[in-house]
């Protein structure tokens, strides 16, 4: 439910946007509707003076879920695809001692993983409600290495915002 939220509230953001540029077109008479139909997260645009080119090299069709081409001006179409609005699903933390997790039957070095709940720019606060203790694959720490990606494995762009993650070590309690 929240992640549904959070996509109306985006789309609705980003169509208030594009309507708002096309204010000199409404005044000559002209409409831009774009809509949202949530059962299948696909976009309805039309718009009655000039074509919309999603064709472009830095077109937003794509967030839109319109493949690149040009829409016809009188016609009402429906993207292709999917709304691609959040970029992001799940933020993982990573680090580079620690092995015992998986992702899709796949070893992997993630500590703890979270689906966001807020949309952009505000805070993210994440506490761990179940610590799981994963075991530490070397004898010696040298260094460790933490790595804030989303579920594709890219790494997060935070633009400059400062990020605080504390890390509990413990003992093994066997030897």
């Amino acid at each position: 439910m929240i992640v549904q939220l959070f996509i109306r509230k985006k789309f609705s953001d980003i169509a208030d946007l594009i309507t708002s540029k096309y204010h000199d077109m409404n005044e000559k008479g002209g409409i831009l509707n774009i809509q949202v139909n949530y059962n299948t997260v696909q976009t309805h645009i039309k718009s009655t003076i000039d074509p919309i080119y999603f064709d472009k090299k830095q077109s937003i069709g794509s967030l839109l879920g319109f493949s690149k081409r040009k829409l016809q001006q009188g016609i009402e179409h429906y993207s292709d695809k999917t709304i691609d609005i959040t970029k992001i699903n799940t933020v993982m933390i990573e680090c580079n001692i620690v092995s015992g997790s998986y992702i899709n039957n796949v070893s992997a070095h993630t500590l703890h993983q979270f689906t966001l709940t807020v949309g952009p720019t505000y805070k993210i606060v994440e506490i761990p409600t179940n610590v799981i203790y994963l075991s530490i694959n070397t004898r010696t720490i040298n260094s460790i290495v933490l790595k804030v990606v989303d579920q594709s494995g890219n790494l997060i762009n935070f633009r400059g915002e400062k990020i605080s993650i504390r890390l509990h070590l413990k003992p093994s309690s066997h030897k």
